[in-house]
């Protein structure tokens, strides 16, 4: 299956052992390594956190991914830019407005999930650089069109 910009990604849940922090399968009320005992209520608390964390990182990875295009998509602005042919750079616009999307509603669900590992804390960094990223790729394309625009009037 096909990582999607805005799809969350399935997990499976886990719960991390309260004295040995081994991720053991949800449901068990042991852990098969210590012999710790696992309450319903700290395990569904764990499962939790294990996989809201888990899905924010990989959706972040799918996101970070798509920064190569960043790239592609200012080459084919720059080719509407200086052949005068705004067309090509009204349709490039669109791109960093699907990143820009996909990386606000990321933030919007995670960005205050305050209980993330240290790969949670990297890919919310990782989302704030690429949001900066496409604002100034989208910026660029947009002074470029209204400089194009003016100078045909």
């Amino acid at each position: 299956m096909r990582d999607s910009l805005f799809t969350i990604p399935r997990v499976t849940p886990f719960v991390e052992c309260p004295n040995c922090k081994r991720l053991i399968e949800y449901g068990l009320s042991m852990c098969p390594s210590c012999r710790e005992e696992v309450t319903e209520d700290y395990a569904r608390a764990s499962a939790t956190k294990l996989v809201l964390n888990t899905q924010a990182c990989s959706l972040a990875n799918t996101i970070k991914s798509a920064e190569p295009a960043v790239v592609i998509v200012l080459c084919a602005s720059l080719l509407g830019f200086f052949f005068v042919d705004p067309g090509l750079l009204i349709v490039n616009l669109f791109t960093p407005v699907i990143y820009l999307a996909a990386i606000l509603l990321w933030l919007r669900y995670y960005r205050k999930f305050w209980i993330g590992d240290d790969e949670f804390q990297r890919a919310r960094a990782r989302m704030w650089s690429s949001l900066r990223l496409w604002i100034a790729l989208w910026l660029a394309q947009l002074l470029a069109l209204i400089y194009l625009w003016r100078s045909a009037f």
